[in-house]
């Protein structure tokens, strides 16, 4: 018959052994679904972190898109989720100029089905070229945001965005 110290020991004892057995992912093979991802693109990811102690994925890994910095690997039948952090791009990218600056006056182009409106406003905020930018049509009124499409030009395509213009009626 074991005392309690001894059945205490025997688990500890035992505890490293079943760690070991469980099978766990490969952080490399990852690292590798993420290279192969981002070839060609001039980009390249941090390596995960090697502290994950995740399930072995069962299928194959699914990856996620490009999106804000960062690329996800999933295993969709576990339900786990790693994100591995993309470095910038290229030193030899060059990077677009500002074509809106805050305060400057903007032309807003309301593009809609079949028509289309043209206004004067004030720039929100600064913008690059295909960047969203805030744009005032009126002191009084909340901004519109659009697209700046070139030097002080600003194009608006959204719905939300059209209810908040001052739009006058026109009477024949």
């Amino acid at each position: 018959m074991m005392t309690t110290f001894r059945r205490l020991l025997f688990v500890v004892a035992a505890l490293p052994a079943v760690a070991a057995a469980q099978s766990f992912q490969s952080l490399d093979a990852i690292d590798g679904l993420v290279a192969t991802s981002l070839a060609g693109t001039g980009l390249s990811a941090w390596p995960v972190d090697r502290r994950l102690k995740l399930a072995s994925c069962p299928e194959q890994l699914g990856i996620d898109p490009l999106a804000f910095g960062m690329v996800a690997v999933r295993c969709g039948s576990l339900g786990w989720r790693v994100y591995a952090r993309i470095d910038g791009p290229p030193a030899t990218a060059t990077i677009t100029p500002i074509v809106i600056k805050r305060g400057d006056p903007v032309q807003v182009e309301l593009v809609a089905s079949g028509f289309s409106v043209s206004y004067s406003g004030i720039a929100d905020s600064d913008a690059r070229l295909g960047e969203r930018v805030r744009v005032r049509i009126d002191q009084k009124a909340s901004p519109v945001v659009g697209e700046a499409i070139g030097a002080g030009a600003v194009r608006i395509s959204g719905l939300n965005e059209i209810t908040k213009l001052p739009l006058k009626r026109v009477e024949e």
